[in-house]
């Protein structure tokens, strides 16, 4: 009886922290900033709110090339300047924003204000950039973030590592005993948009990834048929990484736009 109260009473406190300090398990916020980028990358800064003002700080890439603009999400737990050198690849205009408290942006992040900010991100690029393509690309957390800011006028999108959910991410780990759908604020729930998707979809992932584990992302690919699937089989940091997925993701953006 002892035992069974110890348990119960270890199971509510375990479950009170995960509930109370969530956004800090969710959120490794980067305060990075790079203090010289290539002659193709300018920093830009939007403001995402008034009263108070915030500002999202970011880059854009390859200013001057001709197709699609593709806007980039990170993950949650990098400086989306981080993946500069690897986006080198591209010939794209790339627009790579910061959440809320990272890379120098205002603010703390929280999903309803990085789902309002992409708003704001992608109403500012499509006026910076008229009559253009606009792609939506996210990486692991940011998968979600594109996904869930797609609308009818997203003409295609870029998913690295995509999940149905946070929820459905975390039952596969060892908190998956508890009821996650009532304790977890930050759900990031793509099915809500995923019979709304635009035609080109192309999803990468890895077989062996431990973050989001292959079996998410493989359970996200049922309810999207339609996607285009390149699969890899390294560590889920090390998928943007490779030459061989970027020229994969180069390619589908130049037959189709």
């Amino acid at each position: 009886m002892v035992a069974l109260c110890f348990f119960v009473i270890a199971y509510l406190a375990i479950g009170t922290l995960l509930f109370l300090f969530q956004d800090s398990l969710i959120y490794y916020a980067d305060f990075h900033k790079y203090a010289r980028l290539p002659e193709n990358v300018e920093r830009i800064e939007v403001e995402v709110k008034q009263n108070p003002s915030l500002v999202s700080r970011g880059y854009v890439m390859n200013r001057q090339a001709a197709g699609p603009v593709i806007v980039f999400f990170t993950g949650n737990a990098a400086e989306s300047g981080r993946y500069i050198d690897d986006f080198q690849q591209f010939e794209a205009t790339i627009v790579m924003t910061n959440y809320r408290g990272f890379g120098g942006s205002d603010g703390k992040p929280s999903e309803s204000a990085i789902l309002s900010d992409s708003q704001v991100l992608i109403h500012w690029v499509r006026k910076e950039f008229p009559e253009r393509p606009i792609v939506l690309m996210g990486f692991s957390l940011g998968s979600g973030v594109a996904i869930l800011s797609s609308d009818s006028a997203t003409d295609g999108l870029i998913l690295v590592s995509p999940y149905r959910s946070l929820v459905h991410v975390a039952r596969r780990s060892m908190i998956g005993v508890f009821p996650l759908d009532l304790l977890m604020r930050t759900k990031f729930d793509s099915r809500t948009r995923l019979n709304s998707l635009p035609d080109r979809v192309i999803v990468l992932y890895s077989k062996t990834d431990k973050t989001i584990p292959a079996k998410e992302t493989m359970n996200f690919l049922e309810l999207v048929p339609h996607a285009l699937v390149i699969e890899d089989s390294v560590q889920h940091n090390q998928l943007l990484g490779r030459k061989n997925n970027l020229n994969a993701i180069a390619d589908w953006l130049q037959s189709g736009f």
